[in-house]
């Protein structure tokens, strides 16, 4: 009995939803212009904070306008840096909130936002890079490690995954290792969907964010943790 025919329609069948995933990401990250990241996150900014990074998945030519409410005042000014937007903030120790928006967003590629809005929510907390700094003051760090090129871009965080250093591990000479966690959030619609689609998705926009950062992943230990909603 020839048992090679089913064989390859299984074959057939498992790489025709990888393709179709491959294509999906390759049209959304081509022809659509869309918000990557918010740093710090917008759910636990810092009071101390003093700038907050906005990414996109396109190089950006220009941004028309930034405001911030409940004071205008709070933006000291914005620079635009390769595919985000840098806004530089004053003193927000009295807030509790902000709405932040930003108009007229201008890829290279002539792709336009007409506005992207958010609100950032404000504590008391250290954000995680002011903890990792303190971190690596009180652990007396190596050179090589403080100055490891991953740690200028991480944390990062969207709203469908949150990148963080982990630094527990040592090597023999006491140095500590810099490995990487990503928790992945999956929605309520994802998890009625194709879930593990979905997941492929998240995954690889955090390569596609790496790689922007021109950060060779092989180089570190990345673990994955799925966060899921409720499906109610």
């Amino acid at each position: 009995m020839d048992t090679s025919r089913p064989r390859k329609k299984m074959l057939l069948y498992t790489l025709i939803p990888v393709g179709l995933v491959a294509l999906i990401i390759a049209y959304i990250q081509l022809f659509t212009f869309f918000n990557t990241g918010i740093t710090p996150s917008p759910n636990n900014t810092s009071r101390f904070s003093q700038f907050i990074d906005i990414s996109f998945n396109k190089d950006l030519k220009s941004v028309g306008f930034v405001k911030i409410s409940p004071n205008s005042s709070i933006l000291a000014s914005y620079e635009i840096n390769k595919s985000s937007v840098r806004l530089f903030i004053n003193d927000i120790v009295e807030y509790e909130t902000l709405s932040i928006e930003l108009q007229q967003i201008e890829s290279v590629d002539g792709y336009k936002l007409d506005s992207f809005q958010f609100d950032v929510v404000l504590t008391d907390d250290l954000t995680d890079g002011e903890q990792l700094e303190r971190a690596l003051e009180e652990q007396d760090e190596t050179t090589e490690l403080r100055s490891d090129p991953i740690l200028e871009h991480i944390p990062h965080s969207t709203l469908s995954y949150k990148i963080t250093p982990d630094m527990t591990r040592v090597r023999a000479d006491g140095s500590s290792i810099v490995d990487v966690n990503v928790e992945v959030f999956l929605t309520a619609a994802d998890m009625r969907g194709d879930r593990d689609a979905a997941l492929s998705v998240y995954k690889k926009q955090v390569e596609e964010y790496f790689s922007l950062k021109s950060i060779n992943t092989e180089n570190y230990t990345i673990t994955y943790t799925i966060v899921e909603s409720s499906l109610y």
